[in-house]
């Protein structure tokens, strides 16, 4: 038995989302036959993503593409408006075009988001096609009913997966992430702190266009902070993109994206209250960089505590402490960078004054970037069993992110 039209296990809500998506790509394969199908590039929780290929006249690939559409009243989950929350990913996505490690979007003149979806209303896919076809039929043009009923966005093509597959695949051959690798992803992640904070578009200007220089993301002392938060913190929505010097993985998912307000934190204790939501942003990052840090440690004991722990360390001589919710595992982790370590800990701070500034933690993950060098620690290199010069790294990525076996 359904009710209101949701299948009853988890198996038949999956096959009904992918049955859809089927559906979601054939109808722009109808409408443009040099579009093929390829693959599904991810179910979430509000929308579904599809791989399209384009090709040309003499049948060569011009470019690879995503379609991200609305799972509807599949989504599976009761408190989703998957249209809307569709839609406002895409609202978010286009404030940060533009930013060097957010996806960018891509101009596709097929897609819509203001078309008619299927949870706004109508019960099932089914339903909605078939009020599709009276309509049709009432205004004389049987047949014409397009199977596209739902919002749908362009992305880039992000071919290189997920960080949860990279992490997935250390754990499997028992390895650990060589430190300068290490601090790369962490600065990725806080520029993407960055981005949410100093969006490259005027968030006030309903009718900004998509930027055509991506750009690197920075701090303008003279702006104000914009308090975007992402709120979907896990390692499925960071994904490796195209190979480069720089080997970055981007963030790709703000369907919970939304302004955080001051009011929620009565006790901040900030002298900036606008400052709330980028401390949110590097909590929820080092949440996740923790998993990259210790990926042979048990997912279970990785994520931060509700319960906060007394964390002591030294900084430039100075016995420092401060109360996080960090689990225990990060806090004693012996086979990482002690630095990173301590600024992880310290964005899982229990009060988010303690968190630090995104400026800090910009500041200090740049610095590392720039001067951890291939010998800097043999001891760490042999306790962890890795290298850190040049070499090794290529050669790590290759394994592990592009031509993984």
């Amino acid at each position: 038995m359904e009710v209101l039209g949701k299948p009853e296990t988890l198996e038949e809500q999956v096959q009904k989302q992918i049955d859809l998506g089927r559906k979601v790509a054939e109808g722009f394969i109808t409408r443009n036959p040099r579009l093929r199908f390829i693959d599904f590039a991810g179910l979430g929780r509000h929308g579904g993503a599809l791989i399209l290929e384009e090709r040309g006249i003499l049948d060569q690939i011009i470019r690879r593409f995503i379609i991200k559409y609305s799972l509807g009243d599949y989504t599976g989950d009761p408190y989703s408006n998957a249209d809307m929350d569709l839609r406002n990913e895409h609202r978010w996505l286009r404030l940060l075009q533009g930013c060097e490690h957010i996806v960018q979007l891509v101009p596709f003149a097929d897609c819509s988001l203001n078309l008619p979806g299927i949870s706004n209303g109508e019960r099932t896919y089914e339903a909605a096609m078939e009020n599709a076809r009276r309509e049709d039929e009432a205004r004389g043009t049987p047949g014409a009913t397009s199977v596209r009923r739902y919002p749908t966005f362009a992305l880039e093509y992000l071919q290189y997966g997920e960080l949860r597959d990279f992490v997935d695949r250390l754990k499997a051959k028992g390895e650990l992430v060589p430190n300068r690798i290490l601090w790369r992803i962490w600065l990725c992640l806080v520029r993407q702190c960055v981005a949410m904070a100093f969006p490259i578009d005027d968030p006030d200007n309903p009718n900004t266009g998509l930027p055509w220089q991506i750009t690197r993301e920075i701090i303008r002392p003279d702006e104000e902070y914009f308090s975007l938060t992402q709120n979907s913190a896990h390692l499925e929505n960071w994904l490796w993109g195209d190979q480069q010097a720089s080997h970055d993985p981007d963030l790709i998912d703000f369907g919970r994206g939304q302004l955080e307000l001051p009011q929620n934190w009565p006790e901040h204790g900030l002298d900036n209250e606008n400052e709330i939501a980028s401390r949110v942003n590097l909590f929820n990052a080092a949440s996740v960089m923790t998993e990259i840090c210790l990926p042979l440690e048990s997912r279970r004991f990785l994520r931060f505590t509700r319960d906060s722990h007394l964390y002591e360390y030294d900084e430039d001589g100075q016995d420092l402490n401060l109360w996080t919710q960090a689990p225990e595992s990060l806090m004693s982790a012996a086979t990482m960078d002690l630095e990173l370590r301590h600024i992880l800990v310290r964005c899982m701070a229990e009060r988010i004054a303690r968190v630090p500034s995104l400026r800090e933690a910009l500041e200090r993950a740049e610095r590392a970037v720039a001067n951890r060098g291939p010998y800097d620690d043999p001891h760490l290199c042999r306790l962890m069993n890795v290298d850190e010069d040049d070499d090794y790294i290529l050669e790590f990525f290759q394994r592990f992110v592009y031509n993984p076996e």
